[in-house]
């Protein structure tokens, strides 16, 4: 999840959305030990203490901490929300000129 990409969603999910993001990162991360994405001194457990342990589905949270929670377990949510990242296999082959090493060699 880019951060371009939470910012957009902080302001369109839902709380049913984070709810079942959330519910889906607890059942599905297996390393609480990795690094924060939102936050590279801290621990992923650490990050959800802070913004997602008492998340309650009825209460409205300010858009930062939406984009904080998304940020860091976005990668979670339905599939509506996750964008396809279209690859191009027919690239062509980057255009090359072998270096002139004369003057080295």
């Amino acid at each position: 999840m880019t951060n371009k990409r939470a910012k957009e969603l902080a302001d369109i999910v839902t709380n049913g959305d984070i709810l079942y993001m959330l519910d889906n990162a607890a059942k599905n991360i297996k390393d609480w030990t990795k690094q924060s994405k939102a936050n590279k001194g801290i621990s992923r457990a650490i990050n959800w203490n802070m913004f997602c342990k008492d998340f309650d589905y009825n209460k409205e949270y300010p858009t930062i901490l939406k984009y904080r929670m998304i940020q860091e377990f976005g990668d979670y949510l339905p599939c509506e929300y996750t964008l396809k990242l279209k690859r191009d296999n027919n690239r062509d082959k980057p255009t090359h000129f072998e270096p002139d090493l004369s003057r080295f060699i």
